[in-house]
């Protein structure tokens, strides 16, 4: 018995079963049959080159078929798509963790919380999730991130990404809106038609800019129909003297200058001409940038710039205060500019005016002082009455209200700026009258010697080695006498009233050679003297370290 297996005559009009399925042979792919370059007998010669078109050149149409360009992706969220993309791709490596590539509940919380969108429960993750058509049990992958912000509000998207991006935190916004004193367009910035009228536009910002240096109202009433005849004098002087500097300067520099006048005064006429200003002019360019009728005459706002003490009297706790008795007394309407730092002051002329007035009064200014003057004022704030000067005195005699400056030898007394100059003299009128005088002590000296010397109009600086004495002139100069016989001579507690030197040691039968006194030197930090209470409020003394011991 043969095992050969049955020979099959046609085995392609049979089927395959293998393992209960039916199973269809598939036919292997030939192989193409690549072109040889037949070989000579120098060896094979290169391959053909063959053209292969997908078209025949023949079955081309004749025109050219016309395609609708494809639309272009619109921009998310204010980017570009792929920029969009870009940035999401950065937020989810930001709060991807583990590096799964899957945002979990506890990522997107983070996520959702740098947005200013808590997520604190679970059924609201999986709301969400499901709202993307994303599972809550593995998370958000990239493509829901994308879907999601794209849905987000603008404020989410910006909050994420600032949490992200360091440059994007680093950005200040400005203010929503600024003044409306500031959008307005300048006068120099307007062009004209006609050149003349472009000069006399830059004559008259030139004459506001005198005006701002002379006053704020000078200014105003520069553009009044009174000013017209006065500002072109004063445009004409200021663009002659500006002229002739010019002039003057171009003449230096050349090599021709003998042929200059020696006088100076240059083509005078010539400058003349130019600057032949007529009032008429003004009041032309004046009627261009008239307000309404009436409105200019009753109205007009003054953006006023505030220097730095002002500033902070009007930021102050008070400022509401402040503002309110100014608009009430003066009858303007003021508004603080906390960004430009400017008060602007709207009403008539004459209450702005006024307004201005009480502010210079608020601010007020300041006078320097002596340092014993100084002193004597701060020494006479308790005891006004025993003092030769205090402040009501100062008060009376300069007729406003003064206040001792704490951080400087200095008086701010609150009053006009036109009363500056008379203030000023009758201050250092006063400060004339008091000194100091420092004397030097011996290491030796007995320190009881100062005790002496007490008096109610008399200020004592002690420090180690010398004794600083302030007050009135004639008195510190019978203190700084007396301190020098007491310290020479040694005289404790016997009275000294003399006229010289010679006198009192004719009158104590003293040898002519003074032998002084010698006594245990101070400490450091001098305590409290024998029978204090009796001197207090009237002896300053003052530490090694220079800390001043007031006692009382």
């Amino acid at each position: 018995m043969s095992l050969a297996p049955p020979v099959v005559p046609n085995p392609e009009s049979f089927t395959l079963v293998a393992e209960g399925e039916l199973v269809k042979e598939v036919a292997k792919p030939a192989k193409a049959k690549e072109d040889k370059a037949s070989a000579d007998e120098l060896g094979p010669l290169p391959a053909k080159e063959r053209t292969t078109l997908t078209t025949p050149v023949t079955e081309l149409p004749d025109k050219e078929e016309i395609t609708a360009a494809q639309a272009e992706r619109k921009p998310i969220k204010g980017i570009p798509a792929v920029e969009f993309r870009a940035r999401c791709d950065l937020i989810f490596e930001k709060y991807d963790k583990d590096k799964d590539e899957v945002l979990s509940f506890e990522e997107l919380c983070c996520l959702m919380e740098a947005g200013g969108r808590r997520i604190e429960e679970y059924d609201a993750y999986a709301s969400l999730c499901q709202r993307l058509d994303c599972d809550a049990r593995v998370g958000l992958t990239r493509k829901d991130v994308y879907k999601l912000f794209e849905k987000a509000p603008q404020a989410v998207w910006e909050e994420v990404y600032r949490s992200i991006n360091p440059l994007a935190q680093m950005v200040k916004k400005g203010a929503d809106r600024l003044p409306d004193t500031f959008l307005e367009r300048p006068i120099t910035e307007f062009l004209f038609e006609d050149e003349e009228m472009s000069m006399q536009a830059q004559m008259l910002s030139e004459a506001m800019q005198l005006g701002r240096g002379l006053g704020s109202l000078y200014g105003l009433f520069l553009l009044s129909r009174r000013g017209k005849e006065e500002l072109a004098e004063v445009v004409k002087a200021s663009r002659k003297s500006q002229l002739c500097e010019e002039d003057k300067r171009e003449r230096s520099r050349s090599d021709t200058a003998s042929t200059a006048s020696s006088d100076g005064s240059f083509h005078a006429e010539h400058v003349d001409d130019a600057l032949e200003v007529d009032a008429s002019a003004f009041e032309e360019i004046s009627e261009t940038f008239r307000a309404p009728p009436g409105l200019c005459d009753q109205w007009a706002t003054l953006p006023l710039p505030l220097r730095p003490h002002l500033l902070s009297l009007l930021s102050s706790r008070r400022s509401r205060q402040r503002l309110r008795l100014v608009e009430q007394q003066s009858g303007a309407q003021l508004a603080l500019d906390h960004v430009w730092n400017v008060l602007h002051i709207s009403g008539s002329p004459a209450s702005i005016w006024e307004a201005q007035q009480q502010l210079e009064v608020m601010e007020g200014f300041t006078v320097d002082i002596s340092c014993a003057m100084w002193t004597e004022l701060m020494r006479g704030r308790g005891n006004e009455d025993a003092s030769p000067l205090c402040l009501s005195k100062v008060q009376e005699q300069v007729g406003h209200r003064v206040h001792v400056e704490r951080d400087a030898w200095a008086l701010r007394v609150f009053a006009p700026r036109s009363a500056e100059p008379q203030v000023t003299t009758l201050i250092r009128r006063l400060a004339a009258r008091f000194a100091s005088e420092t004397l030097e002590l011996p290491e030796n000296a007995d320190w009881n010697l100062i005790k002496k010397l007490q008096r109610s109009s008399l200020t004592l600086r002690v420090e180690p080695g010398r004794v600083e004495l302030a007050g009135l002139k004639e008195e510190v100069q019978q203190a700084a006498k007396e301190l020098t016989v007491r310290i020479v001579f040694g005289v404790v507690s016997v009275e000294v009233t003399f006229q010289s030197v010679d006198d009192l040691r004719a009158q104590l039968g003293l040898p002519e050679t003074p032998q002084p006194k010698t006594s245990r030197a101070p400490p450091l930090a001098v305590p409290r003297p024998a029978g204090g209470s009796e001197f207090k409020d009237q002896v300053c003394y003052v530490c090694e370290d220079s800390s001043e011991l007031r006692f009382g």
